[in-house]
């Protein structure tokens, strides 16, 4: 679980014990990642941005709340690099662009909350941001049009079903109010007025197998992608590590469906020349069953997203692999056991925007500016 230090400062120490060797000291904001209480819960096991592993001590005040994403309004945000009013400050991002807040805190009877930008500047703003919190949501339609403005012809992109949106406030046109959204690219526009979407929980906030416009890590080419989740493991199949991300388009899922197809069909049929041509029927009677076990996997409910897996697993394990873990196939539905288990693990992503790996990210990609999802904020 990530989590934010509240106290002004604290150790991390190479073992559990005050005695031992101190690794990095951590000050108010610094994000770490949360892992076991060992003895009697008078330590903490984390795990710095940087990988480093240590503990800290178990009554060390801490917040978990996700980061959430803002869209910043007409009233500049004044941030300063620290919790003080006369410290330097930060430019404020400018109205319609997108802004991170992480944990609150009090320093005396003022309240300050953690601000994140884009250019991964760290700052705080003292009471709460002004602007429109964003709301991740799904897209239930088959195709749901985005237009320039509210009101306006001018459409500006055209979504499939599942395709998620950031959405932000409404806006009144000719009386009818059109939602603001913010696409995972960073484009905007506006739906027109009833329009169905679906709020997701943000306990539910992984990716899962739904749809955004982006790159497919296969082909390399823009598309319709869906995240497909890869489960890494540092040993056997129980030695869960984390999970990982990959964009991958329907194209390449139907190419590499009917390769095999052709494949296990050009088998068959040579299985039942050889049996009339040697007369060994049991060949003929075993030549089509690899093709008929092929379709009844691909008619279960999870056949496309099994087959994504297996595909973005031969394509992403030797990446991986220079990381020191393994691709897996899962020994549960991570999605079934989120609160109690997966929401607690490392996450990885191929970016969707620059196909890049990363590691525990920020609400954006650092290189190019993709929001990812899953920091998304509570709903409101």
């Amino acid at each position: 679980m990530e989590a934010s230090i509240v106290s002004e400062q604290v150790d991390v120490r190479e073992k559990p014990d005050s005695a031992s060797t101190v690794l990095a000291q951590l000050a108010h904001g610094t994000r770490v990642h949360l892992g076991d209480i060992s003895f009697k819960k008078a330590w903490v096991e984390i795990r710095l941005m940087d990988g480093r592993g240590g503990f800290i001590p178990g009554n060390t005040p801490v917040r978990s709340d996700p980061m959430s994403q803002w869209l910043v309004g007409e009233t500049p945000w004044d941030i300063h690099i620290s919790r003080d009013a006369s410290t330097e400050r930060i430019p404020s991002p400018a109205a319609g662009q997108i802004a991170a807040c992480g944990a609150v805190s009090k320093i005396g009877e003022a309240s300050w909350t953690e601000v994140q930008l884009r250019d991964n500047q760290t700052g705080y703003i003292a009471g709460r941001p002004t602007g429109d919190r964003l709301v991740w949501a799904e897209l239930p339609g088959k195709h749901t049009p985005v237009h320039e403005a509210p009101g306006s012809t001018n459409k500006v992109a055209s979504l499939r079903a599942d395709h998620i949106v950031a959405v932000g406030p409404a806006v009144e046109s000719g009386g009818n109010q059109w939602a603001r959204i913010v696409l995972p690219n960073g484009a905007g526009g506006y739906l027109p007025p009833r329009t169905p979407i679906i709020r997701l929980d943000p306990a539910q906030a992984l990716p899962g197998f739904r749809t955004m416009r982006g790159s497919c890590s296969l082909c390399r080419k823009q598309a319709d992608v869906r995240m497909i989740i890869l489960h890494l493991t540092e040993g056997g199949p129980d030695a869960i590590y984390g999970a990982v991300y990959v964009p991958a388009c329907m194209t390449c899922l139907k190419r590499n469906f009917r390769t095999s197809v052709a494949l296990l069909t050009a088998a068959g049929v040579a299985g039942t020349v050889v049996t009339f041509t040697v007369g060994l029927e049991f060949i003929g009677m075993v030549a089509f069953t690899p093709l008929a076990l092929y379709f009844f996997n691909t008619l279960q409910s999870n056949g496309d997203a099994r087959r994504f897996r297996q595909l973005c697993t031969k394509a992403w394990s030797a990446e991986f692999a220079t990381h020191k873990v393994q691709v897996r196939e899962p020994v549960e539905n991570p999605e079934e056991n989120l609160p109690d288990k997966w929401a607690q693990r490392p996450k990885w992503i191929v970016c969707p925007g620059c196909l890049r790996l990363h590691r525990e990210q920020a609400p954006w990609c650092p290189q190019c500016g993709h929001l990812f999802f899953w920091r998304m904020s509570p709903l409101i």
